[in-house]
This record gives C-alpha cells, sequence and structure tokens, in this order.
C-alpha cells in the first residue's frame, strides 16, 4: 500500500542509492535461492497470516514512517505537499479494513526456515 501511495502521488525516485529488491525475500523462490547461495540447506518457507489491527488509519501510516528503513527514506525525501498526498493516499486504503472502530489491515508475512551446512 505504502509504495502504491507513493507511485499514484510522490515519487520513488528520490536519490537513495540502490538497494536490493524490497520484495524479494516474499517471494519464496527468491528467498530459498539467497539462502542455498549463503550456505543453507533444507529451506522453508510458510506464509503466515498476519493482520495489524490500530485504533486510526494514522498508526499504519506511523510504523511505516518511523518503522522502516528504505520506505521511510523515500517518504522523507517527499515534498511537504506530496508527503500529505500519500499519507491522505493510505489512509484511505486502511479505511476499508474499518470493523467496529478498529482497523485490521492484512499483513502477510513468511516464516523462513533453513539449516546451516557443515
Amino acid at each position: 500500500m505504502a509504495y502504491d501511495a507513493i507511485r499514484a502521488h510522490g515519487s520513488l525516485d528520490v536519490g537513495l542509492p540502490p538497494g536490493p529488491d524490497f520484495f524479494g525475500c516474499g517471494r519464496p523462490n527468491y528467498a530459498a535461492e539467497m539462502l542455498r547461495r549463503a550456505g543453507f540447506l533444507d529451506v522453508s518457507i510458510k506464509e503466515v497470516p498476519l493482520v495489524w489491527r490500530v485504533s486510526s488509519p494514522d498508526a499504519i501510516i506511523d510504523f511505516i514512517c518511523d518503522g522502516t528503513v528504505r520506505t521511510a527514506a523515500v517518504l522523507g525525501r517527499q515534498s511537504p505537499q506530496n508527503l500529505e498526498k500519500i499519507r491522505q493516499g493510505l489512509r484511505e486504503r486502511v479505511l476499508q479494513f474499518e470493523r467496529n472502530g478498529i482497523y485490521a489491515v492484512p499483513a502477510p508475512a513468511s516464516v523462513v526456515a533453513a539449516r546451516k551446512s557443515d
């Protein structure tokens, strides 16, 4: 959701050095290959349901701004006008997850396990 909002209302090209594929480790084949290259065996990956439950849409936005590295840096380099548009776009997306005053935003995660080779 954050990157969709940034693409719609701001820019991903903010002068940061190139980084690894942000979504790469969320793809089982990519994550397994990286672990195998690092010498791990018996790689298993399981997607687990994860839901962020918050009392306001801004709690999600604040977490992204304060609790991430690259996304926070991209957001921090937006113009004030674009940043507000990005935040509003995120609010609108989060609003769809409201149930009885709580916003339950799906955020599935992957649990990856492997054994280090001898």
